[in-house]
């Protein structure tokens, strides 16, 4: 494996921006489209940046506290728990609020390839208790892995959790889910689109999976 710790060096300016980005969206959905609305998550769509391919943001609230929302949603092996599109993945450490991913998913439409993408993931903690991750795929000669046997590489164009607590004993977090990813290969943007819209319905199975009591053991 090739040296990362320039990595996150040579995208300071999109890590910033990304995160500037995660703040505007997760605070107003009011100029996005409803797209669909169950159990307590809320979806809606936006084309954003002049992209063919929707985004999509899922927020509901979740009776955990945001370091519990948290450890469930960054750790791979916890992952194919609440996302069931979620087939594998590898991370490498850059440092502590920075990793390299590589991982797969099945898009569970008959006939499809599955779909890899090689992402940045970046972590932060807001001082009022906030946690925020943003995601989104490089292309660095030093970072590219062989294709997964199978798969087709898509692009993450933005993806991103926004946890923040909620309540007087914080003990609730507000949560806000933003997907925008191009799956590649030859799919009519009206199809990724109708694949991806339901993926923020995550948060409800996240939810269900911080009531029981092995998940709310869990360090």
């Amino acid at each position: 494996r090739m040296d990362l710790s320039n990595v996150v060096a040579r995208h300071e300016a999109t890590i910033k921006s990304s995160f500037q980005i995660l703040d505007e969206l997760a605070a107003d959905s009011s100029d996005w489209k409803l797209y669909t609305e169950k159990d307590g998550t809320t979806v809606h769509k936006k084309h954003l940046n002049g992209s063919p391919v929707v985004g999509v943001r899922g927020e509901r609230i979740i009776d955990a506290p945001p370091k519990k929302i948290y450890d469930l949603v960054v750790k791979l092996d916890h992952i194919r728990k609440w996302d069931p599109m979620f087939l594998d993945g590898t991370v490498e450490e850059i440092d502590a609020d920075h990793d390299l991913v590589h991982c797969s998913y099945n898009l569970n439409t008959p006939l499809i390839s599955n779909r890899e993408f090689i992402y940045l993931e970046n972590r932060r903690a807001k001082s009022d208790g906030t946690i925020q991750i943003v995601c989104f795929s490089i292309d660095d000669e030093e970072v590219q892995r062989d294709h997964l046997h199978g798969c087709v590489r898509g692009q993450i164009v933005a993806s991103g959790f926004h946890i923040e607590p909620q309540g007087d004993d914080k003990s609730k977090s507000r949560v806000v889910y933003l997907v925008q990813a191009d799956p590649k290969g030859y799919l009519p943007k009206w199809l990724v689109n109708l694949v991806c819209g339901d993926e923020p319905m995550c948060l409800n199975r996240i939810a269900d999976l911080l009531k029981e009591p092995s998940e709310k053991e869990e360090d």
